[in-house]
Formats: structure tokens, sequence, C-alpha cells
């Protein structure tokens, strides 16, 4: 998939809004090289390269349909739960 072919999936809010199928936890989902994943993971990649094992995106932004790699960080998995657990209990920067 190219990048204006996956661009051309999106709408443009600040976040970039993934109008394309979603799972019933509201992140983009499409099939990428043959394999069901999330939109949000594919923008990375496409920006960014391959996204290390012992890594997953943080959306800063919170939404989880926004494929704007801008709003998003790499960081462990023990890091994202942090970060989720705290925005629930409202105390995170929602960058």
């Amino acid at each position: 998939m190219s990048p204006e072919t996956f661009a051309a999936m999106c709408q443009p809010t600040g976040c970039l809004i993934w109008t394309g199928a979603q799972t019933s936890k509201g992140y983009g989902s499409l099939r990428f090289g043959g394999v069901e994943t999330y939109a949000h993971r594919v923008a990375w990649e496409l920006a960014h390269g391959l996204i290390p094992d012992d890594l997953t995106i943080e959306h800063r932004c919170r939404v989880r349909c926004c494929v704007n790699v801008e709003h998003m960080e790499l960081v462990t998995r023990a890091e994202n739960s942090r970060l989720q657990a705290a925005h629930r209990r409202g105390l995170a920067d929602t960058g």
C-alpha cells in the first residue's frame, strides 16, 4: 500500500481519522501485506519503519482511530498500560 492510498482512507481533523473499517474497540483496521492489522500501526510503519517487538504505539491524542503519526509515540507495553490507567483517572496529558 502506498502512502497516498493510505492517506485517501483518512479524514483530517487535527487528528487524522481513519475512515475505513474499525474494530469493535474503535481502532482503524485494514488488510496490509495479507494480514489484518491496525491502521495506526500501518501509518507508523509507512512513516518510520517496523515497530520493534518490545514496543507498542501510544496514541497521545487518545483517539483510537487517529492515524496521525505526530500523535503517536513508541512506548513499552507497561508504559502504555500506565498511561491508559492515568488517563482513565484524569491524570494524563492528552498530547
